[in-house]
């Protein structure tokens, strides 16, 4: 099956737009899918497991919680552009936009489930774009992922 099958997408807010985190309609918006306890995907950003695990202060195989080698999980960050009506948000600001999450807004942060202090990040997609080209990466990310994007882009 395919990994969003598995996981589905599922809209978190990023940072000054409504309350970070939930699942709101904004004309910014994240999407994640995962993390998942797999690393058969290769076209997402994974982290490996050397954060503590949420029941024990090391990543060690006798805690309660055994963290798997690689977590995976998909990002999309989106500029969905000015409301025109019908999108449910109501703002209607032009121009591009700073899209930022934090990993603990998306609820992969360190100490969480799957959780992790720093990320692999690749972008698959940048729409070549205010996103970037497609295909960049990898990076390590600690505590967010950000992008300026405008009307109608999404990494």
């Amino acid at each position: 099956p395919s990994f969003t099958a598995q996981w589905p997408m599922q809209p978190r807010n990023p940072e000054g737009w409504g309350t970070p985190g939930a699942g709101a309609s904004m004309q910014l918006q994240a999407w994640i899918a995962g993390p998942s306890p797999s690393s058969s995907y290769p076209y997402s950003f994974s982290a490996s497991s050397s954060s503590p695990s949420p029941s024990s202060s090391s990543t060690s195989s006798s805690s309660s919680f055994d963290a798997p080698s690689t977590t995976t999980a998909i990002v999309v960050l989106a500029n969905y552009g000015p409301d025109m009506g019908s999108g449910g948000f109501g703002t209607k600001w032009p121009g591009v936009h700073n899209v930022s999450i934090s990993f603990s807004d998306l609820g992969i942060g360190a100490g969480m489930p799957y959780g992790a202090k720093t990320w692999s990040v690749r972008r698959v997609w940048g729409g070549g774009g205010h996103g970037g080209p497609d295909h960049t990466g990898p990076w390590d990310e600690t505590q967010r992922l950000e992008c300026m994007l405008g009307p109608g882009e999404s990494v």
